[in-house]
């Protein structure tokens, strides 16, 4: 899947701002003090994980083409989603990370619409040095949330 050249800036901004497909959020594993967490039990409930939701957001299904071009890499639903770099950098400053990479390293997945999606690759969006976005390469949902 080939990159976004640096003047696809000029058209993802805007994009971002109309919120195509759907609303995203990052969620994280709230860090647990029960035992049997390690275990990975975790008691339902909504002390068990927080979400920050994006105020501005692209996501997009993979198409059947796409996905053979991964090499089995990803499973039909697939998706690809783009955040703001501003978005990135508050969730990592709220988190106590220090870049929005360890930040999508640490989520647990991106909630979209009601599913849990797994991310599988991060990359920056840059123009000029400068990271304005980021693009995220998601496996299909896991399980509704």
């Amino acid at each position: 899947m080939p990159d976004y050249s640096a003047a696809a800036r000029r058209w993802i901004e805007p994009l971002l701002a109309l919120r195509v497909g759907g609303a995203v959020a990052l969620r994280f594993l709230a860090p647990g003090t029960d035992p049997n967490a390690d275990l990975g039990i975790l008691s339902p409930g909504p002390d068990t994980y927080s979400d920050f939701a994006a105020p501005a957001s692209f996501v997009r299904e993979f198409s059947a083409e796409e996905i053979a071009t991964f090499a089995g890499q990803f499973r039909q639903g697939a998706r690809e989603v783009i955040l703001s770099d501003a978005f990135a950098r508050s969730v990592a400053a709220a988190q106590g990370h220090d870049s929005p990479r360890q930040t999508f390293e640490a989520a647990a997945g991106l909630l979209i619409g009601r599913q849990i999606c797994r991310i599988r690759n991060i990359r920056p969006m840059e123009d000029a040095g400068a990271v304005y976005g980021w693009r995220l390469l998601c496996d299909a949902p896991l399980e509704a949330a």
